[in-house]
């Protein structure tokens, strides 16, 4: 718990259907928004909307157990200037991925 939210790059943890639910404080400021703004939205809504396709097709991939692991050059839209994408690497997979005793997706 302490590397999330100490990290110097921006980490979040997402629910199996895309919500927010856990930001660190390098990501809140990266993106300019709060965590509260955040934990009201789903990642999609934040995304530049030219990756949006293949990013979602990777992360239903993921949560479908499909591919075990996705890593993606990705841009996020700012809070404050949506004109001006913030470029970042996109990690995903089951050294990410939480799953419950009967393996299905929790984060």
């Amino acid at each position: 718990r302490a590397y999330f939210d100490s990290a110097l790059i921006g980490m979040v943890a997402l629910s199996p259907n895309g919500n927010f639910i856990e930001i660190n404080e390098s990501f809140l400021r990266m993106t300019g928004y709060t965590k509260d703004e955040l934990l009201v939205r789903k990642w999609q809504e934040i995304k530049d909307p030219e990756d949006l396709g293949s990013a979602t097709e990777d992360y239903d991939r993921v949560m479908r157990g499909e591919i075990d692991f996705y890593q993606r050059d990705r841009r996020l839209v700012k809070k404050e200037r949506p004109d001006d994408l913030l470029p970042y690497l996109c990690q995903g997979g089951e050294k990410t991925l939480g799953r419950n005793r009967l393996l299905c997706p929790q984060y």
